[in-house]
């Protein structure tokens, strides 16, 4: 443009991929090691004002966290100022895909989520917050005292001095 010009040229960008970050959804602070997505399409074609055509592939992509990362409650594991965000080819997982989600943190224990029936679409910012799901304890403890008398067990049921859940 000619320095004469003297206006601003209006830009339109869109971007060709997808951007995937992650944020912490736990309740305490975690030391977070990698995030892998499995199963995800590496290869296509693309062409301008159409689009993306003949996704193929089946690739994993991580990102390590040399010596760990640590993540507070809320804060963003990846997009936190570092550059760390994977850009994928927009992609939909069905009800049949084998895509997922692994985070490693606290150096050995791991989540991992599906990705069924999530959509990547072109030139999108997608967030997922990655938690533990917390399962109520629905299982009964039961203890039999043998020091106080006899304890009998049958298809019925229990009968002598039994403790369910620590109490009588």
């Amino acid at each position: 443009v000619s320095t004469k010009f003297m206006k601003n040229i209006p830009l339109t960008f869109d971007h060709a991929l997808s951007a995937i970050k992650f944020r912490s959804g736990f309740d305490e602070s975690i030391t977070v090691s990698s995030i892998q997505i499995t199963n995800i399409k590496d290869s296509g074609t693309y062409t301008i004002g159409e689009g993306w055509k003949s996704q193929d592939g089946n690739q994993t992509f991580t990102i390590t966290f040399d010596g760990g990362k640590t993540v507070q409650p809320g804060g963003m594991i990846t997009d936190d100022g570092t550059g760390d965000v994977l850009f994928m080819i927009p992609q939909t997982f069905d009800e049949n895909s084998e895509a997922e989600v692994i985070l490693t943190y606290n150096t050995d224990q791991t989540i991992k989520t599906s990705l069924k029936s999530a959509r990547w679409e072109e030139g999108r910012m997608i967030t997922y917050t990655l938690h533990k799901e917390i399962q109520a304890n629905t299982s009964q403890m039961v203890y039999f005292d043998l020091a106080a008398g006899n304890v009998a067990i049958s298809s019925s049921g229990y009968s002598g001095k039994i403790y369910t859940n620590g109490t009588v």
